[in-house]
């Protein structure tokens, strides 16, 4: 029996676009780490050639190179894969070319994003003889480049439920992707449960959101699975002003759920990025771990002191300590680092 393995955000993108084939398989083997057998990925990080330029102005241009693309795809079992995300579109055409190019030469199905209208369509693909279809979408919250001649599933929500019902005839099981949620919160909004509600309600058998960098915790509806945010499986740490580097330190860990069926309870891998990008399994009881978040979520969106209490602690205290004692940061010499020091005042003057 083939486990359908679901994960959050991979990107390869910074020192792993610059991984051998060795390095990479050593570093990051889905299949290892978790036990999956069919993996379902949120593929951020466009394929784009060193010194290929960017119509994107604003914002962290994500990318990878096709070999490191290829040698993923290769080495992990990739069923599905949704392009529906903010760094999709980051290299325009080419990369947008290149990434999917790839996808099809390894016979990968995908959906979200593309050159052609076809891209959006479902992604269709069976597991232990059932045949599932891949749904993806990305929220503009969310900021997504777009550019002219190029498409993308924007996130709204009777298109969605609509699709849901259309996608319903073609396939036995519907998974729904959804880029969206607050950068860094460990907690959903009170419109993505309701919205999550309503997309079960119209037909879909589970629904895997990604984007905040950072696990939020799940839910079970109806009997279906919602998950909030799986994290960052992977996502490339990149040099600085000379120095390794990368995000803050709480979005090193994820989760990946793993389905005997999408109508079964699944179980669950905890994951963490090591330094360097080196991914690993760890002990950790995700159940509870959700059921805790999520009363903290619904307490956090009926009452207003207590989301104050829980935003001041992301917003400040998780931010404080990272710039101390982040990932590739020494305490000591930190502590009394004057761009350290300098940070940390900004950031309590701004809260003052």
């Amino acid at each position: 029996m083939i486990k359908l393995t679901l994960t959050g955000d991979v990107a390869l993108s910074g020192i792993i676009s610059g991984f051998s084939e060795t390095e990479l398989s050593e570093r990051i083997n889905l299949r290892e780490v978790t036990g999956g057998g069919a993996f379902v990925i949120n593929l951020e990080a466009p394929v784009a050639d060193e010194g290929m330029k960017s119509d994107k102005s604003r914002g962290v241009k994500l990318h990878s190179n096709a070999h490191t693309l290829d040698a993923f795809l290769k080495h992990n079992p990739v069923a599905a894969v949704t392009l529906a995300n903010n760094h999709s579109l980051d290299y325009g055409h080419e990369g947008v070319r290149g990434t999917i190019g790839i996808l099809d030469a390894n016979n990968i199905p995908h959906t979200g994003a593309g050159y052609l209208k076809k891209h959006l369509d479902p992604a269709i693909f069976s597991i232990n003889g059932i045949v599932h279809a891949l749904l993806g979408y990305v929220h503009p919250e969310t900021n997504p480049h777009t550019e002219d001649g190029l498409f993308l599933n924007i996130y709204d929500r009777n298109d969605i439920v609509a699709a849901i019902e259309a996608t319903r005839a073609i396939a036995e099981r519907v998974i729904l992707s959804l880029h969206w949620g607050r950068d860094y919160s460990a907690y959903p909004m009170g419109w993505q449960i309701e919205d999550a509600h309503a997309f079960i309600d119209a037909g879909a058998d589970i629904v895997a959101g990604h984007h905040p960098h950072v696990v939020q915790p799940f839910e079970k509806y109806r009997g279906k699975y919602i998950f909030y945010s799986l994290g960052s499986t992977v996502f490339g740490d990149f040099l600085l002003r000379g120095r390794l580097r990368a995000l803050p330190l709480k979005t090193k860990r994820a989760f990946v759920p793993l389905f005997a069926d999408l109508h079964t309870d699944p179980s669950f891998c905890a994951t963490r990025e090591l330094k360097g990008n080196r991914l690993v399994a760890v002990q950790s009881d995700v159940r509870r771990w959700s059921g805790r978040v999520m009363k903290r979520t619904f307490l956090r969106n009926r009452s207003r002191a207590a989301g104050s209490i829980l935003n001041f602690k992301e917003i400040v205290i998780d931010r404080l300590y990272d710039i101390l004692f982040g990932y590739y940061r020494n305490p000591v010499r930190d502590i009394f680092n004057r761009e350290a020091i300098r940070n940390a005042l900004t950031i309590l003057r701004k809260r003052g």
